[in-house]
Parts: structure tokens; sequence; C-alpha cells
């Protein structure tokens, strides 16, 4: 034995008749295999996390996931093997001297929780030898009955529920016990446990599909508190995505000037074009379809921006090997963009890429064409890739709608704490600002957007209104208005897009158009005080 080392055990099976699937049927953004590994690894003091399990395909995700996986002979997974017989074996599965027993059907269970209760069966071992194991259970308030009778109250003197005679369940959340003990009494309760109360949330055991519903709903809601916290990262595609409205002939002065812009407004990142191989790129197509680097170092030292430098390249399009390594370029991040069927090659490159010492993205495109059960595959490779910095979504064709997109983001934003996951949306529908909104609300940490929301077919995300929506709806303090809107009334030259910019305004303001007709020659700094410090009366009615 290994001195009170403690082994986290996670028995799984195939074959659940309840609910289909249980262990591994998506569970929100995760399963509950997966998502119980991963809290488990988050938990110190464990010595290892063992799955014992028959299923070929729960082994090979406990191994992907890096944890221990040991196959469980048939008969001990069956209906046949009594569920102490069971138990048992999969004690003597375990090296260590204790077992923390904890299934996946209580999904609920944080890494904190957990370390709370090891923390207190170790005090109890070294302080108090009547206490041998620590089980979780909650408290029963409800009026039960059995064969006709009551259980736990008298119908003739019935008390309030909260009064009622302190019954309790186990539900399985935890067992921690020393492993011979559970050899001998076949089972995760030692003979003289410490009965620990979970919170009731976590507490939660899915035993039936209501079950599982209602903890994916709690699980949802957790993760939208986590969600709530973040400060999404924005991408300025200006330059590589608009390139396709005017053939990527900016002038080497309007792209310093948006690349100030976008530092000073305070984004993330700056794309400053494509890397495409040379001998395919058209002749009448300006610079930045195959941004030299040379040229990518002269902007960055005239500019000296706080934001990053980016650039795209089709993974067909560009040969990895041409590109020096990052230690050589002034170029932070690269985005790798691929159809679904080409995954491979551009994850191959990205792999070379990162290699090279690069930031790297995969940019999965054409996204409305990618059906749920594919996400599902995409996700699985990706699991624990190591090598991606993020992982971008774009709606090519500006066809998604937000329901499809929550679908897409909630799949994949647990996927790897170290993998961020992107969003680029078009506006054909005039759908963006509304995808990326949910993409947002449902986990994205970068969105892409360009100035004015120039770029091919319908369009881009206006860089302009989803840095509005932050600044003013999720209360973004990172931006410096005042240099977007001077860079709008200055260098934005086409008047129907400055007049959508300050009916945007008007509308992220919550007033009412009309006061806008009187101030609209104004600048777009002006109009958006004026309007902003106007007395609820006046931005509700008009006169």
């Amino acid at each position: 034995m290994n001195n009170g080392k403690i082994t986290a055990v996670i028995g799984v099976r195939k074959g659940s008749e309840r609910i289909v699937n249980k262990n591994i049927k998506p569970f929100n953004d995760t399963s509950l295999l997966e998502n119980k590994i991963k809290i488990l690894q988050k938990v110190e003091n464990l010595e290892e996390i063992v799955v014992t399990t028959d299923c070929d395909k729960m082994f090979a995700l406990a191994e992907q996931l890096g944890v221990v996986a040991i196959k469980r002979p048939d008969y001990y997974t069956s209906n046949d093997c009594p569920g102490s017989e069971n138990l048992e074996f999969i004690a003597t599965q375990v090296k260590t001297d204790h077992i923390l027993y904890t299934p996946v059907t209580s999904p609920l269970v944080k890494s904190e929780t957990y370390e709370t209760i090891i923390n207190v069966f170790r005090e109890l071992i070294e302080h108090d030898e009547d206490f041998d194991s620590v089980v979780t259970m909650n408290y029963v308030k409800d009026f039960l009955w059995e064969n006709g009778k009551p259980l736990n109250y008298d119908p003739l003197d019935c008390p309030r529920s909260q009064d009622m005679k302190s019954i309790f369940r186990l539900n399985f959340g935890a067992c921690l016990l020393p492993r011979e003990t559970m050899i001998k009494n076949k089972y995760v309760v030692g003979d003289n446990p410490y009965w620990y109360e979970l919170p009731e949330a976590e507490g939660v055991d899915v035993d039936v599909p209501f079950d599982f519903n209602i903890a994916e709903l709690i699980y949802e809601k957790n993760i939208k508190k986590e969600i709530d916290k973040k400060q999404v990262k924005i991408l300025d595609c200006t330059i590589r995505d608009g390139g396709f409205e005017n053939n990527f002939s900016f002038t080497i002065d309007e792209v310093k000037k948006a690349l100030d812009t976008s530092s000073k407004v305070g984004y993330s990142y700056f794309e400053i074009g494509y890397l495409t191989n040379e001998e395919i790129v058209s002749k009448d197509a300006g610079v930045w379809k195959n941004v030299p680097l040379d040229l990518v170092s002269e902007i960055k030292n005239d500019v000296k921006p706080d934001c990053k430098i980016s650039v795209m390249m089709d993974c067909w399009r560009y040969d990895v090997d041409r590109l020096p390594p990052s230690s050589e370029t002034d170029i932070d991040l690269v985005r790798v963009c691929s159809y679904e069927e080409q995954l491979d090659e551009a994850l191959e490159k990205c792999r070379g890429l990162k290699d090279l010492g690069y930031e790297v993205s995969l940019n999965v495109i054409c996204t409305s064409y990618i059906d749920v059960d594919s996400f599902v595959k995409i996700r699985e490779k990706l699991l624990t890739e190591d090598f991606l910095d993020f992982l971008c979504f774009a709606d090519s064709y500006g066809a998604l709608t937000p329901d499809y997109v929550k679908k897409i983001m909630t799949l994949f934003r647990n996927m790897n704490p170290n993998v961020l996951i992107g969003f680029h949306s078009h506006d054909n529908m005039s759908m963006s600002m509304a995808n990326t909104i949910t993409a947002i609300e449902n986990g994205a940490d970068m969105v892409d957007g360009t100035y004015t929301g120039i770029g091919r077919g319908g369009g881009n995300l206006r860089l302009e209104l989803i840095t509005l929506y932050l600044a003013l709806n999720k209360n973004y303090d990172a931006f410096n208005l005042s240099e977007l809107f001077e860079y709008l009334d200055v260098y934005i030259t086409d008047e129907s897009r400055k007049k959508r910019t300050k009916e945007a305004i008007c509308g992220m303001l919550n007033v009412h158009p009309y006061r806008l007709d009187q101030i609209k020659e104004k600048p777009i700094s002006e109009i958006f005080e004026e309007l902003r410090v106007l007395d609820l009366d006046k931005k509700r009615r008009y006169p």
C-alpha cells in the first residue's frame, strides 16, 4: 500500500437502460464522464484517477483525457453481478490505501467540495478513530409512505416540512473510505461513516431522464455565471476581409491608421492580410492578399501598437515551410482556414506553425454546412490537442441563426481550457450582430469584425456595433470610444455607412429616432454624447 494515498475511482459501463448512453451522451458542453474526469483533475491530493469500464469508447476517452483506464470484465458490469460483488471487485483494481468513489451521475459536485471532503477525512483519521469513512448525503423533507403507512411523520399531528424528522438519502456524490474497508464491506460506506451534507444542487443524482435534464439546467446556470465574468477579445479583420471589397488595394497609410485606431480602441488583434503562395496570387491583387513580412515589420515599427498582429492563410493556398520562425517576423497569430473535409491537412499546418513559435488558430469555415454530428466528431478529434491557441468558427455565407450558433458554442466552449473559442460572422441576412451576441453569451472568447462591416458577400460584423454593445450593455470599460468615433468620422468617407453608425448609436442608447434628426450632421462623438446624456423622458418620447 501507499501510505494514505487516495485514488479517485469512476465506474462506468455500456448499456445503461433508463438513459441510453448516459455516460457519454452530450451533457450541455460535455458528457457525464468527461465532466467528472475534468472536475477530479482539478482536485489536489489525489494520487491518480481511475476509470474502470467495459466500454471501449469510454476507455478511449479516459486515456485521451490522461487518466488511468482499466478494463472491467463483462460479468462485473452485467445485470447478473450483484452490486456488492461489483464494488468489491472495483476496490481490488486500486492499489492505494484509500478510495474516493464518485460516479458520473453526480455531475455537479465541485472540485472544491472534493478537496474539503478529503481534508475532513484526513482530520477524522488523524484525530477521531470512531469514523472510518466520509459519505455524502442530503436530507429528505418529503412526506414518505410505505405499505399504506407514513414513514417519517404522524398524519394526526402533521408537522411543517422543515420540522420533519431528519431522514437523509445517500447521493453518492463522494464516498471516501479505506480500500480494505470497501473490499470487506463490499460497499462504499464504512462501518462508522461521517455523513457530509452536500449543497442541494451538488447532491443531484442522475438516475432517470428527468434528473438528467434538471442537472443539465443547473450546470448551464453555473456555466453562465462564469461566462458573464469573461471579457471577450476582439479581432479587427478590416484589411483582410475588407480587402475583398477593393481587391486588397488599401494604401499603407490606411492600414497604419486602422492599426493605430484598433490598438488605441483596445482591440486584441489586428489582421493585416493573407499569406498566399505567390505564384497563385492574381497579378492585379493588392499587397494584402500576400502581405510581405518586411512590410508587416515596417508598419508595426512605425505604429508601435499595443495589439497583436495576425494573418490568415487558407490551408490549401499557402505552404507553411515558406514562413520563417516567429522570432524572425512581427506576426503574432496565424489563422488557418479549413473546410470540414480539409481538417487533417489544416491541423498538420497548425502543428507546423506552432513549432515555428506562432500563436495558432484553426478557423473552420462554412459552418452552416456542418451538422451537429459532424461537429461532435470534430470535438472528439480536437479534445486533447495541445497546439491550438484558438478554434474559430466562421459563418462564411451569413446563413447561421442564433439557435445554431448557440449549439456550436455550447459544444466547444468547455472542450479544452487552453483553446479559446472564436466566432466570425457575415451579415447576409442582417444576423451578424445577433449571432455574435449569442456566441458571446454562450462562451466565445474572441469575435471578429470590420469597421462599418466591410467585407465579402453581405459584409461582416460591424466593429463599432459590437464595441458599443459590450461597452454599454456588458459594462466593458477597456474600450476608448473617442478613438473609435474619431476614426469613423475622419477616415470613413462613405456617408451612408456613417449614417448607419449614427442610427445604430441611437438604437444602442435606446433613444427615439427623431432625436437624432436634430443633430445628425454633427460628428459621431458629439451625437453619442448628446444622446447619452438625455433624460429618460426625452429618450423615450418625442417631442
